[in-house]
């Protein structure tokens, strides 16, 4: 099957061992892995946010089509892993609120009852 094999050749060559690293990083943005301890904030996401500011926060090199093209970093990376510090709070804040929300609101069944 030529297509197939093509489309893998394709796809892998797509998504490098390094791709996929960065990509697997941005699950720092996830709120249901977000910690509820207030002893592993500190330390969430440290290595994913560095991944990230390793990609993203330094020129990259690419050949193509037989020269070499660069493009410049698309952020800070030392304001990235600052800024990381107080981002991350917020974000654990804010789950800690929606859980709150979600604990505190009546379930259907409620809503439902209260309406007969």
């Amino acid at each position: 099957m030529p297509y197939l094999d093509s489309l893998i050749e394709n796809i892998n060559q797509r998504f490098t061992d390094e791709a996929v690293k960065v990509l697997s990083a941005a699950v720092i943005f996830d709120p249901a892995k977000f910690p509820t301890e207030e002893s592993q904030i500190t330390s969430y996401g440290l290595e994913e946010i560095n991944t990230l500011a390793d990609y993203y926060g330094n020129d990259a090199s690419v050949e193509y089509d037989g020269t070499i093209q660069t493009s410049p970093a698309v952020l800070d990376r030392e304001e990235l892993l600052s800024e990381w510090k107080t981002f991350r709070r917020a974000l654990i804040q804010e789950k800690a609120s929606v859980v709150q929300a979600k604990e505190t609101r009546p379930s259907l069944q409620d809503l439902l009852q209260s309406m007969q």
